[in-house]
């Protein structure tokens, strides 16, 4: 971290931060970025990071490529669901993030399709609850204490 980052988040005192590609180098690098942002910050900070999979796979360079949400939705598979949740959060929060951007109810609608490509999970809006809910139950149990707590049908 740069000292004028440092000031910076002294300053403003964010509710949270962002990772992208960019700022992310290792596991060791990531883990002491996120740690030095909360050093900064009197209150707990949101660490965030958008990790879909597919083309956007922020963590690709530390963990290697990680699956579309499209092309793991297109198995019907819901236990591959479930595993595809749990391998993101287990990666997210061994890395400090305690909050994933991943569009885990983008519909792949055919008017998105052309934005969204292999980013859209679901073509039917009346799957997308149950696909979500499998997801969730993956990756809730490497969620904190009190996200679990206000998520109880998914343990």
């Amino acid at each position: 971290m740069t000292p004028a980052l440092g000031k910076l988040l002294t300053r403003i005192q964010p509710a949270g931060v962002i990772l992208f590609r960019r700022n992310i180098m290792s596991a060791e690098q990531t883990w002491a970025l996120l740690r030095d942002c909360q050093r900064h910050v009197t209150t707990p900070l949101f660490t965030c990071v958008d990790m879909e999979g597919g083309s956007v796979d922020r963590l690709r360079d530390v963990f290697g490529p990680s699956p579309s949400a499209a092309s793991v939705f297109e198995t019907a598979d819901r236990d591959l669901f479930r595993l595809h949740g749990k391998a993101i959060g287990a990666i997210c929060r061994a890395l400090g993030f305690n909050v994933d951007f991943a569009p885990t109810l983008d519909l792949a609608l055919p008017p998105s399709l052309p934005v969204m490509t292999s980013r859209g999970s679901v073509r039917e809006s009346a799957r997308s609850g149950s696909v979500c809910a499998s997801i969730l139950a993956g990756a809730v149990r490497f969620a904190s204490s009190r996200l679990r707590q206000a998520l109880p049908r998914l343990r």
